[in-house]
């Protein structure tokens, strides 16, 4: 594995992770949706990657695909628990059905307060509301 910088960047240790390697217990990894709380089957391909990096305010970022878009947010974790906010999207449009999947999925994202990262899986959830996402390589 080959990583670089741009002039100027800096790497420092942080205490919620491990630079440079993707480990099963890291949340900076690739994860696929697979369920929601009811179990409910996912129909369509949603991918979510935490990002080691930080953009140009010092914020860790997260993008993704989901059933039609792409879109990104910035993150943080603090006291155990997960922030996520600035979340924008591209503006692709597609069936309603798609739609209506996508815009339930980003509401459920940006409303996230909790997760937990168990051998390959990935929770994010909220006192009403969970998603399970499994690691996507």
């Amino acid at each position: 594995m080959l990583n670089a910088c741009k002039s100027g960047d800096a790497i420092s240790p942080d205490d919620s992770y491990t630079i440079g390697l993707a480990s099963r217990s890291s949340i900076h990894s690739k994860w696929k949706l697979v369920s929601f709380e009811n179990n409910q089957k996912i129909n369509y391909e949603v991918v979510l990657e935490f990002k080691a990096e930080r953009n140009e305010k010092g914020r860790q970022i997260l993008s993704g695909k989901s059933s039609i878009n792409f879109y990104q947010a910035d993150f943080i974790i603090e006291n155990s628990k997960l922030v996520i906010s600035n979340l924008s999207k591209t503006e692709i449009a597609g069936n309603a059905s798609a739609e209506a999947f996508e815009a339930e999925y980003l509401k459920r994202l940006s409303e996230t307060t909790n997760f937990n990262i168990s051998s390959e899986t990935l929770t994010l959830s909220t006192a009403k509301q969970q998603m399970t996402f499994k690691l996507n390589n």
